[in-house]
């Protein structure tokens, strides 16, 4: 367990590679709303955390670093690497769009960028000649409750940037369904053990197995076939399920006959949807960390 919480701690928080910048800061500014002045923002924003003027249309400004520069634009291999952003956005160089992810997609249509990282690549004849006179721009259309905004982004030198996209690709997407496959290999082998031994540990390890898969794959589809609402309540949903079974199991699995644990595992299950209900109709994020 603890290597992998020092590879995690790795792959989330590296210092920068040579040639590599991690913006921190952004100017925000609603284009939708122009009574809400610009403001200065750390990253990572989360738009959820604002009033709700803020739950739509929002325009992040990077600013370009000024130890990032090079002799000749055309010559200039450089991207971007936007590690969680959106729900959908575009991206915007000296204003001409670049990058864009469900941004002309229906509204009905649901669209999670944030479960992908982004590599965007700048192209050398959009830039200007001065470096630092580049106008880098995030567009992203904010979704409630889905923890829409921005998180620190990564400019600089191309190939180290899609050594690193790589990485977190590997980590978040592959290492994701590679979990979920196996979540599913466990659930029906228990199953199948289940209907032939007649054990109720069985059982509960199968349900938390594919409570695990479904958790673990709502977590990577980028565009599922479900309205957001939906897709919101699965996630979390699965989340309950998987832990509850999980409980019941290792207090079927030890036999100590602890009611209590029994008793909170049915209960967590059984509040979850309603709580989660709650949430959606208050639109309060603060219900869902609350849960």
């Amino acid at each position: 367990l603890l290597v992998l919480l020092v590879l995690l701690h790795g792959i989330s928080t590296p210092s920068d590679p040579p040639g590599v910048v991690t913006l921190r800061q952004a100017q925000v500014h609603l284009p939708l709303d122009p009574q809400q002045p610009p403001k200065s923002v750390a990253l990572p924003h989360i738009l959820d955390d604002e009033s709700p003027a803020w739950w739509g249309r929002v325009v992040y400004t990077l600013p370009w670093p000024e130890a990032l520069t090079y002799a000749e634009s055309a010559h200039a291999r450089l991207a971007l690497l936007l590690p969680r952003v959106g729900p959908r956005f575009r991206v915007l160089l000296n204003d001409r769009e670049i990058a864009q992810m469900g941004w002309y997609a229906p509204e009905t249509q649901t669209v999670l960028a944030t479960a992908l990282p982004h590599l965007v690549a700048l192209p050398p004849p959009l830039l200007l000649p001065q470096a630092t006179h580049n106008r880098l721009i995030i567009e992203v259309w904010a979704r409630p409750l889905e923890r829409s905004g921005l998180a620190p982004a990564q400019l600089g030198d191309h190939d180290t940037l899609l050594r690193r996209h790589r990485q977190l690709e590997w980590w978040q997407v592959t290492g994701a369904w590679i979990m979920a496959t196996l979540a599913l290999f466990v659930g029906v082998l228990a199953l199948l053990l289940w209907r032939v031994l007649g054990e109720r540990l069985f059982v509960l390890m199968g349900g938390a197995a594919l409570a695990l898969m479904v958790r673990t794959v709502t977590l990577v589809l980028v565009e599922p076939a479900l309205s957001h609402e939906l897709v919101f309540l699965l996630h979390r949903v699965a989340l309950a399920v998987f832990v509850g079974l999980f409980l019941l199991m290792l207090e079927d699995f030890f036999g100590h006959q602890l009611r209590w644990m029994r008793v909170g595992s049915w209960l967590m299950m059984g509040l979850t949807p309603m709580w989660l209900a709650w949430a959606q109709w208050s639109q309060d994020y603060t219900v869902v960390r609350a849960w």
